[in-house]
């Protein structure tokens, strides 16, 4: 070796290389991205929901207290205004919020266009060319009750 180290500038990290300093993108998947979020949006643009028990009918799983949060947030963030007190509080989307809306709707174009419908059968149940059955059961017609696998009868 000759005993040279190579000349390298050190560029100091301020974090991901982004086009810009303020992605527009990760802001919104920050605000909105956040487990029920959308779905709350959803309810409020599509359904127009507007009470906190309607939310929490409307969405099996999730909690008082998170519901709770996540209305608290999108108040903070604008999304939402709250309006009333007691056991007559609505929630309403502010023009920011029906902006969110239209997010929804490239949600539900992605999801009709890819996710309903009829779905490609199992690899268990891949039919070959030319049989009349799926793989691993004998050819002919299928019978009602009859369980075919590739694994044979179940015990």
């Amino acid at each position: 070796m000759s005993g040279r180290r190579s000349r390298r500038r050190r560029i100091p990290s301020t974090g991901p290389a982004l086009l810009y300093q303020n992605d527009p993108i990760r802001q919104s998947v920050q605000r909105l991205g956040r487990k029920w979020t959308l779905l709350i949006v959803r309810d409020l643009a599509f359904l127009k929901l507007q009470r906190f028990g309607e939310f929490r009918r409307n969405n099996p799983g999730l909690s008082a207290r998170v519901l709770s949060r996540r209305l608290r947030e999108l108040e903070q963030d604008g999304i939402v205004t709250r309006s009333g007190s007691g056991a007559t509080v609505r929630y309403r989307l502010t023009p920011r919020g029906e902006d969110a809306g239209l997010i929804l709707l490239a949600f539900l174009n992605y999801g009709l266009k890819h996710h309903v419908g009829p779905r490609p059968p199992p690899v268990s149940e891949a039919t070959v060319p030319g049989a009349e059955g799926p793989v691993g059961t004998t050819a002919g017609p299928r019978t009602q009750g009859t369980s075919h696998s590739l694994r044979g009868p179940r015990p």
